[in-house]
Order: C-alpha cells, then sequence, then structure tokens
C-alpha cells in the first residue's frame, strides 16, 4: 500500500486501552468539545464581514462556471486548481443555497479536526484544546475554508481502518486544494523511509534532502502545470524571521529527541524542513506546512517530559504572540 499509517500513529487511546469504560467516557468527552467547536465555527456570518468569505459564497453559486472554464483550457488545469472542492460545491448547490453549503462544509470540517485531535492524547486534552483555538488552525474553518475541508478528508482517510478507503481518501485530498500534492508525497516517501532498512541518519538526510529539492523546485513545476494557486502565493516574502527562528528551535528539538522519535515522525520534521528551506523565498510552503501544521504539533506530546514542557511552553507562547498581534481587529483578525 501506497501509504502506511503508522507515520500518524498518534490517535491511540494507550492510557485507556485496558479499561474500555474511562475510554468511552473520554470519546464521549471529546465528541462534545468537537460538536461545540463546529458549532460555534458554523454559526458565524456567511456574509462579506469575513476575510475571503465571498470567494467562497462565489464558489457556492459558480463552482459549475469555474469547472468549465478550467476544462476549456485542457485536463491539467482541470486536475491542477482543485476539481472535487469545485464538484463539493457543484452537489451540495442542489441541496441548498451559498449559506447552506458553507456551514456544512465549516461544521464537518471543524468537527472532524477537532475530535482527531482531542482523542490523539488524553494526557494532553487541555494542551489540544488550545491548539484548536491556534490561529493557524481555527483559520482554517473560518477563512481558508477550501484548506480547512482538504485536512479534514486527509485525516479522515489516516483514522480509516480500511485500507482501500484510506488511500481513496488520502488521495482525493490534493484535489481540493493543491497544497496536499505535497502532503501526500511526503507522505508516502515518509512510510517508505520508516519501513526501509536505511539507518535513522540516512533516512532523515534523505527527507531532509528531498525537502529542500521540493521546495526549491515548486514555482516551475507548478507554473508547468497551470496550479494558479502557485502563482498567487509564490512571490518572494518580506518575512519577520520569527516564524523561522520559532520552528527551527521546535526542529532541533525534535532532532534532540533521538533516533526512534525521528523515524516516527519523519512526517512531522520533513514538513518544517519544508518549510524552512523556502522561509524567504515563497509564500506557498507556508501554506503547505499549514496542512501539516497539526501533525507536526502533535509530534510533541511524544517528547520526553523535560522537551516535551519545552515544546510546550514554546506553543503557548507562539499561541499568545499571535493572539496579541491580532488584538483590536475584527473577529482578531478574521473578519473585516
Amino acid at each position: 500500500m501506497l501509504l502506511n499509517i503508522n507515520i500518524f500513529n498518534l490517535c491511540a487511546l494507550d492510557v485507556y486501552k485496558n479499561t474500555s469504560n474511562r475510554q468511552a467516557y473520554y470519546i464521549y468527552l471529546c465528541v462534545f468539545f468537537a460538536s461545540i467547536y463546529a458549532l460555534m465555527l458554523s454559526s458565524l456570518p456567511v456574509n462579506e464581514t469575513i476575510v475571503d468569505r465571498i470567494n467562497y459564497i462565489y464558489y457556492a453559486e459558480k463552482s459549475h462556471v469555474i469547472f468549465a472554464r478550467y476544462q476549456s483550457k485542457g485536463l491539467f488545469s482541470v486536475l491542477f486548481n482543485e476539481p472535487l472542492w469545485l464538484i463539493v460545491n457543484i452537489v451540495l448547490s442542489s441541496i441548498g443555497d451559498p449559506t447552506f453549503i458553507i456551514k456544512v462544509i465549516v461544521f464537518s470540517s471543524s468537527f472532524t479536526v477537532a475530535y482527531f485531535v482531542l482523542t490523539t492524547n488524553p494526557k494532553g486534552f487541555l494542551f489540544l484544546l488550545l491548539l484548536l483555538l491556534f490561529p493557524q488552525v481555527i483559520g482554517k474553518f473560518i477563512v481558508h475554508i477550501r484548506q480547512g475541508f482538504a485536512i479534514s478528508i486527509f485525516i479522515l482517510g489516516i483514522m480509516s481502518g480500511n485500507e482501500r478507503v484510506r488511500f481513496f481518501l488520502i488521495i482525493c485530498t490534493p484535489f481540493i486544494h493543491s497544497s496536499f500534492f505535497f502532503i501526500v508525497f511526503f507522505a508516502a516517501l515518509c512510510s517508505q523511509l520508516q519501513t526501509s532498512k536505511l539507518g535513522e541518519d540516512v533516512s532523515s538526510v534523505v527527507a531532509v534532502f528531498i525537502s529542500l529539492l521540493l521546495g526549491s523546485s515548486i514555482l516551475v513545476v507548478g507554473t508547468f502545470l497551470g496550479a494558479r494557486q502557485v502563482s498567487e502565493d509564490s512571490v518572494t516574502t518580506s518575512a519577520s524571521g520569527f516564524g523561522f527562528v520559532f520552528w527551527s528551535a521546535i526542529l532541533v528539538l525534535y532532532y534532540l529527541a533521538g533516533k526512534d522519535f525521528i523515524r516516527r515522525y519523519i512526517f512531522s520534521i520533513s514538513c518544517i524542513v519544508l518549510y524552512l528551506a523556502t522561509y524567504f523565498f515563497t509564500v506557498y510552503t507556508a501554506r503547505i506546512f499549514e496542512s501539516g501544521l497539526i501533525f507536526a504539533v502533535l509530534a510533541a506530546l511524544n517528547l520526553s517530559p523535560m522537551r516535551r514542557l519545552m515544546a510546550y511552553s514554546l506553543f503557548v507562547f507562539l499561541f499568545l504572540i499571535s493572539i496579541f498581534g491580532r488584538l483590536g481587529r475584527p473577529l482578531l483578525g478574521f473578519g473585516l
């Protein structure tokens, strides 16, 4: 099978594996909080008061027109401009209006992601709740709805116990949000590296090399394939450097955790490396990294106690800095 699920072995409730009643209660608790989270996000107004919401209303109304326009430009234009996202909107438009479509997508996406995150580790429940409130995470269900939907489908895939369903759902994600062409590639690559006979050091070097190679070729490949997202987002950016320093610190913590940790979470590490390698050159790899950010953070739950405390402190600092920078703006920066 193309994808080996053990690179995402984050959702087993090991603490409760011998106490089924407690496990059931915890699952109910996660469902409750995930439902509240999804209801709050899906209840936000579907109008121009939220950033980019007009575009999603347009998708809900005109996806058939957009699809036909890409179709007229050839197969590559259709395949690399998120056809499944358009098809989902076309199908839902036969059931309800744009408000209904957006609310259904936001609710289903945010519930799926929240449930997955909260069930990864009962001992880290409070930290996981905080993760769901990160602007970089919650924004995927308020502003970048298409990306949030793709993340939820990807998560449904890795949670599936059926290999064929898992494969199908994961392969669908690049046709919902283009960043998943790279996420799925990394998932497949890291699966092979995990199960190979290569040493941890060699596997790590291979993953880093491919991350650098892929990051440097994104502009050329995206332009050749006619992916509008790459041409729109891949511009030189005057980044502050904070993100580079922060994720470099997280990367160092992960590498110091040892060879076993690196092998198990090489997918998360590769996503961070790709982001850092192109941090000062293109915005688009930041979009790719945002699709894998949840996994990059969840890896910290399995650090040693001291390193886990350091990682938690860094992530809480990132949360506070992100929120502080949004104070005084409509809907903490998500509104207009």
